[in-house]
């Protein structure tokens, strides 16, 4: 499912965010934006959540190549389409490499936002926030769209049959090669052929996340705010507008209504939420809501920043952002945000 993605660069699996990270892939079905299982016929719109460890950075230097084609039945490591897999047991080539050689004429230098489509394979190069629009023909027999590809930053995606994921990232005109950054995605889009395939994204309205001691209600920013306060937010965290912390051991919280988990097969759906920060450490990255967890579900994380960088923005406070992403496993997924404003003796003059 879209949510594992393989890491070019071996990203590290610890949740604070050192690098620029892929944390998950949305796929929204047209029409029904909260179911994420096409049906054939359908389109599923997937849309790739990035983080970076510097708040100012955005999607907006990104360039991506993604590949569609039909999931393989059975793979390890890195998947391969099941055209190819035919091929290799004996099936036609022709058909197969006059599909795949038209796909090599998507040139992503030339043609940064471009589409093509031949047999079972489509290409897609996009620049900005990574997304696909992934089409299930009707009368689609598999049980899964295979997708992957990479994503760049400061690059451009071509194809390389020497790279292990067939692509890699070029430098842009002006770039160092040791700026570039890429990941390399790949995940499934599963199909629902019967009703009981039919799966959501779980929501995010039944969460809820408190921050300090005794879980006060850690409200979300809107991106617009966020960016308001992004330069200076000490005087946003004296007017409350944000939650401040020292960073010293402090608490999160995390809550959730098992009544607005999904059936599957009669029983609740589990749910895992993954936290990541762009500053300090977490004690742990996983949080489990499993069918036998004890209701209310609330669990609580410890977070902290060390000493030496604590010191550092303890005149100059810095903005701080924590991601909370949701997924159910079977290719449902949601993501949020809190901001907090980390700088000395900040709650104790939002108090005064």
């Amino acid at each position: 499912m879209l949510a594992a993605v393989g890491c070019s660069d071996d990203l590290p699996r610890a949740s604070t965010i050192a690098a620029m990270r892929v944390l998950g892939a949305r796929m929204e079905v047209e029409g029904d934006a909260e179911r994420s299982t096409p049906k054939p016929g359908e389109i599923a719109h997937v849309t790739w959540s990035m983080a970076y460890p510097d708040l100012t950075q955005d999607d907006s230097e990104l360039s991506t190549l993604l590949a569609t084609c039909t999931a393989p039945k059975d793979f390890s490591g890195v998947p391969i389409c099941q055209e190819l897999i035919d091929v290799a047991r004996g099936g036609s080539l022709v058909d197969v490499l006059s599909a795949s050689g038209a796909l090599r004429k998507a040139n992503c230098k030339e043609k940064p936002d471009d589409r093509i489509e031949a047999g079972p394979f489509t290409i897609t190069c996009v620049t900005g926030t990574p997304r696909s629009d992934v089409k299930v023909e009707a009368g689609y027999k598999g049980d899964a769209k295979l997708i992957q590809g990479i994503i760049c930053r400061n690059g451009t995606p071509v194809f390389d049959q020497d790279e292990p994921t067939g692509a890699r990232c070029e430098p842009k005109p002006g770039v160092k090669a040791n700026k570039v950054e890429s990941i390399a995605v790949y995940g499934t889009v599963p199909i629902q052929h019967k009703d009981k395939d039919a799966n959501h994204n779980p929501t995010l309205d039944a969460a809820r996340f408190g921050f300090g001691k005794g879980g006060v209600e850690w409200p979300a920013l809107t991106p617009e705010e966020s960016q308001e306060i992004l330069p200076d937010c000490a005087q946003a965290a004296v007017d409350l507008r944000v939650v401040s912390s020292s960073g010293k051991n402090d608490e999160l919280s995390i809550e959730y209504d098992a009544s607005a988990r999904e059936l599957y097969e009669g029983d609740p759906e589990p749910l895992e939420f993954s936290t990541y920060v762009t500053m300090g450490e977490l004690d742990r990255r996983f949080t489990v809501f499993g069918p036998d967890s004890k209701k209310p579900f609330k669990s609580k994380l410890k977070w902290n920043v060390d000493r030496e960088t604590r010191d550092k923005y303890a005149d100059k406070p810095r903005l701080v952002r924590f991601y909370f992403t949701l997924l159910d496993h079977r290719g449902g997924f949601s993501i949020t945000a809190r901001d907090v404003c980390v700088g000395r003796d900040l709650a104790t003059d939002a108090q005064k």
